[in-house]
């Protein structure tokens, strides 16, 4: 395909689309941020949403807007609708890839969510290796 990934916001087809990584605390949100990193803007910084009224975008201790250089946005906002209205005007298509953890409301978002065409839940435990050979 027509893909310029060596630049953001990430352009197929000549469309925009940027990824939120949006998981609750304590799921492996940080782990899942690094393997979207390195697949779609290796050697990047790591950009991180607050959750505050702002909803400041913080790179290297600085602030930065959503369109400022980045493909991925880490955040734990899990308000996935809010973040779609707030940015849909700045990127064609948006994506959210989220982990949920156990069986504790405040480890998991709103299962309806993962119904979405541009939302990928990933369970906690897809994000382990379960043995030795998943090392290799």
């Amino acid at each position: 395909p027509m893909l310029t990934s060596d630049k953001a916001p990430l352009t197929i087809y000549g469309k925009t689309y940027h990824i939120f990584q949006a998981s609750p605390p304590h799921t492996a949100s940080t782990v899942l941020n690094n393997f979207l990193i390195g697949m779609f803007e290796p050697g990047a910084e790591y950009s991180f949403m607050v959750y505050n009224q702002e909803r400041t975008i913080r790179r290297h201790d600085k602030d930065v807007t959503i369109d400022d250089g980045h493909i991925v946005t880490k955040t734990h906002i899990t308000d996935l609708m809010g973040l779609y209205k707030q940015h849909r005007n700045t990127f064609d298509e948006i994506m959210f890839v989220v982990a949920n953890r156990g069986v504790n409301p405040e480890t998991r978002i709103d299962s309806s969510l993962c119904q979405y065409n541009n939302v990928l839940c990933i369970e906690f435990e897809e994000l382990l290796y379960s043995d030795e050979h998943g090392r290799e």
